[in-house]
């Protein structure tokens, strides 16, 4: 029994460390965001408890502004890095801890708020993913995501031990789920696509958000050379399923143009993808993900009913 457990303790300690350690985890560490507009997360409705405290930290967010005072600044920093968040119902009505659905009015405050406001140049990640929530960012917000978006240097900010992210990708993907408002930065965004860093296929994401030029026919070339370089059809890696993903959302941000550039993507749903886990740091499976990515891009056709995992 003894032996057992040591062996159990050992494997997972080795698996750790595997998961770590092997190659293709090497860009891991950048930030990305999902565009919000695609599969929108279930929520439940904010109990009386809760819309109170949203309304006076709505009060109190107005007059963090409208007062210069340090310790309000504070008070201002600590709302917006709760709300790059969201909320998380933790009551016993709630199972599993719930999301709660994003309070409208409070992040309408907000968006007024910092609508005349400038948009640091290197804005921490706490920044962007507050401004990924906000409906209708100002001109002058959005102008400002794109000095991010557009920074010829990365700038990093560490997270844990040894770990890097870059937020230039976020502000690049807040662009893109602007839809036609992204137009102007699309032909910069165009010459930035690749296929191996989250900046290139956030690119992606602004180019095809407008259809701009030959964006989308591009973009299935990209994750056929993702595809390729998995060598001798063996499952995708993280970063790589990652960086296909990522291009997956370029497509469904680009609406029914996208239905014709699908290939790529049924490719891999008969091939396998490598997940975390198990011994060895990963462990192979469907991608079932593109399950959902097919359904959104095909709603009126059952793509999806080709794969048994699909229903699994």
């Amino acid at each position: 029994m003894v032996r057992l457990i040591s062996t159990f303790v050992f494997g997972a300690i080795i698996g750790s460390i595997a998961t770590y350690l092997i190659p293709d985890r090497k860009n891991d560490g950048f930030a990305t965001i999902r565009p919000s507009s695609i599969f929108p997360r279930e929520c439940v409705l904010a109990n009386e408890d809760f819309q109170n405290a949203f309304y006076h930290l709505g009060e109190l967010y107005k007059l963090s502004h409208s007062l210069h005072d340090l310790d309000l600044l504070g008070v201002r920093i600590a709302i917006e890095k709760k709300l790059s968040r969201g909320f998380v119902d933790h009551s016993g009505r709630a199972r599993n801890w719930e999301k709660i659905c994003k309070p409208k009015e409070l992040y309408e405050t907000v968006e007024r708020a910092l609508a005349d406001k400038e948009v640091h140049p290197t804005s921490d990640i706490y920044q962007l993913e507050l401004y990924a929530k906000l409906e209708n960012p100002s001109d002058k917000m959005l102008d400002g995501i794109s000095k991010v978006a557009f920074r010829r240097q990365p700038y990093y900010e560490p997270v844990g031990c040894c770990r890097r992210k870059d937020p230039r990708p976020i502000a690049m993907t807040i662009l893109a789920q602007q839809g036609e408002r992204a137009k102007p930065y699309a032909p910069q965004a165009y010459n930035l696509m690749d296929h191996k860093t989250p900046l290139g296929t956030s690119a992606a994401q602004v180019v095809a958000a407008v259809n701009y030029a030959d964006s989308l026919s591009k973009i299935e070339s990209m994750m056929f050379k993702i595809l390729e370089e998995a060598a001798s059809h063996a499952p995708l890696d993280f970063n790589q399923y990652e960086r296909f993903k990522e291009l997956s959302y370029a497509l469904m941000l680009s609406g029914d143009a996208g239905k014709r550039y699908t290939n790529a993507i049924e490719t891999l749903m008969d091939r396998k993808i490598y997940v975390r886990g198990g011994l060895t740091g990963r462990l192979e499976t469907d991608p079932k993900y593109m399950c959902s990515v097919m359904d959104s891009i095909y709603p009126e056709h059952a793509v999806t009913e080709r794969y048994e995992y699909c229903s699994e």
